[in-house]
């Protein structure tokens, strides 16, 4: 495993849950400590809603999974790490690579568009 990249949400998120092994984390115990990381290091963490679109893309690329747990009367959503997919680059890069029209930048994405090849849509090979 690489060294952490101080400013990569996503990869503090893979930290995380591999220090937790096969226990999982609940979204809010993931966000406490990506927080407490980058303000600590001088970063401006992100806020709870947009941590959780980070938690939605990893969902959706298959890095990570969501398994309901129930504790006395309420039930949690807790997440784990696929295993075979701990070493994916798509970690690196999760937005661009699950949209990959975001990685354009704005004038490649006007030209295009402007032209009638808009770029839009999720990857169809993930």
């Amino acid at each position: 495993m690489e060294k952490i990249v101080a400013h990569n949400t996503s990869l503090l998120i893979r930290e995380y849950l591999l220090m937790k092994g096969g226990k999982g984390a609940t979204p809010s115990e993931i966000h406490k400590y990506v927080k407490s990381y980058k303000s600590n290091i001088g970063y401006k963490p992100p806020n709870y809603f947009s941590f959780y679109k980070y938690i939605y893309i990893l969902k959706e690329l298959g890095l990570i999974k969501k398994r309901m747990v129930r504790i006395g009367y309420k039930t949690r959503p807790y997440y784990y790490i696929v295993k075979d997919r701990v070493d994916d680059l798509a970690w690196y890069h999760p937005q661009s690579s699950l949209y990959p029209a975001t990685g354009l930048g704005s004038k490649r994405y006007s030209k295009l568009k402007a032209v009638g090849r808009e770029p839009r849509g999720r990857r169809q090979s993930i």
